[in-house]
This record gives C-alpha cells, sequence and structure tokens, in this order.
C-alpha cells in the first residue's frame, strides 16, 4: 500500500508541472520583461552645498525591456513637489537593452531639495518612477 501511494504522489508532481524545462524558464522571463532605475551616484557627494547655476550630477544605471525606446529624466523635488526655476538634463530616446546615462539638474535661485524623482517614459505614458531621498541644497556664492 506505501509503494503504490508513494507511485501516485510522484506521478501527481510529475503532471503538475513543478519541474520546468529551461526552455518553459526562459519563456517566462522573456514574456516578463524587467525595467529597472537604478540611482548610482551624485557629484558632488552628498550631502550637497551647490552655487546658483552649479549643476547635481545623477549617474543612472536602467534597463529598458518593456518597450522599444524610452525617455529617462531624473528631476528635483522638495517636500513632494517640482520646484520652480530649476534647470535639468533633456532626454534622448534610449533604445531597448542596459545602460547608464549622466543627468543633472540645478538652480538659479536658492533652493534646497529633498528628493530626486528618476522616470522612465515612452509614449508620453511613464512606465518606472524611482524617488531617491537626497540633500542638496543651493546658495549664492
Amino acid at each position: 500500500m506505501i509503494k503504490r501511494s508513494a507511485i501516485i504522489v510522484l506521478i501527481l508532481f510529475f503532471f503538475a508541472g513543478c519541474g520546468k524545462s529551461e526552455q518553459e524558464q526562459a519563456n517566462e522571463v522573456t514574456d516578463n520583461p524587467v525595467n529597472s532605475l537604478i540611482v548610482m551616484s551624485f557629484d558632488p557627494p552628498l550631502p550637497a552645498k551647490l552655487n546658483l547655476e552649479e549643476k547635481l550630477m545623477v549617474t543612472i544605471d536602467y534597463t529598458i525591456a518593456s518597450v522599444d525606446t524610452a525617455q529617462i529624466w531624473a528631476r528635483p523635488y522638495t517636500k513632494g513637489k517640482l520646484p520652480p526655476e530649476y534647470f535639468a538634463h533633456p532626454s534622448p530616446a534610449y533604445e531597448k537593452g542596459k545602460g547608464r546615462l549622466v543627468g543633472y539638474f540645478g538652480f538659479r535661485n536658492p533652493a534646497i531639495v529633498d528628493e530626486v524623482v528618476v522616470k522612465m517614459v515612452a509614449d508620453g505614458k511613464t512606465i518606472l518612477t524611482v524617488i531617491q531621498p537626497i540633500d542638496a541644497e543651493w546658495e549664492k556664492p
């Protein structure tokens, strides 16, 4: 009786599909592409005190997987809002794949920034947003 139960359990395990072939696993990864944005560093390093007109450089690693091209922007935020009178980097259309970009932003008037919001946008729709807390201040020299 025990042997018969063990055989039935093995048959059920096999037919339940618990063990997937390598090809099936590869297809799952292909069918579920993952976009990513990782803020790697800031220049100057944080916390940062910058003079007016100086740029805070933001290095970002990205993976674009779900669309053919996307634009990526890093923007300053203060208390959850985009502050007035900032300047920032433009974005070309980045091709599907992995890469690294260096963006920037700065201010012409005194400002304090407490987070950077990085967005990946395709066809006018945001497909990924990453928020990075920071401590940066622009002031008169």
